[in-house]
């Protein structure tokens, strides 16, 4: 059986009825708690409708808020769907990114830069500031979830 992730998780309920992180989770970059759950890091959201609903989640499912607040860990305010459900929700709702916090461009790492993301022995948080990614970004380039086409093929020609 699953651990309770909210046992460690000290909360408060807002007036939108979202339940809001006070302490035991680290919050990354975009809002989401994390929290190490039975050795491995996690989503809290993630974590909480896993103990609460179906059990284990596959990796493709996408745990949605109905409240668009990626801050709650509500269970009421969390449902199971897809990347593209997801997608049109957030089209539907206007919540898309104007990219204000990135000059107004898409930014993109090179090869390169990818390759010495993956090769660094710096943490994924020093990546972060070093290139302007987040730190999940760095974290999934470090471990190979992200841009494996390149790292596998390129790693040794730096």
């Amino acid at each position: 059986m699953m651990n309770n992730p909210l046992e460690r998780i000290k909360y408060y309920i807002d007036d939108n009825g979202c339940w809001i992180v006070e302490s035991g989770a680290y919050r990354e970059k975009q809002g989401y708690y994390i929290i190490s759950l039975n050795g491995k890091i996690a989503r809290l959201h993630r974590a909480i409708m896993a103990y609460y609903s179906i059990g284990i989640l596959n990796k493709s499912d996408v745990v949605c808020h109905t409240c668009d607040n990626k801050s709650c860990i509500n269970p009421g305010h969390l449902y199971i769907g897809t990347k593209k459900l997801n997608t049109k929700d957030m089209l539907d709702r206007c919540r898309q990114s104007d990219w204000s916090d990135r000059n107004g461009k898409r930014q993109k790492l090179s090869r390169k830069q990818i390759i010495e993301i993956y090769n660094s022995e710096l943490s994924s948080y020093d990546l972060s500031a070093l290139y302007g990614i987040t730190d999940v970004q760095a974290r999934r380039i470090k471990n190979g979830s992200r841009c494996s086409s390149i790292t596998k093929r390129y790693s040794d020609a730096i």
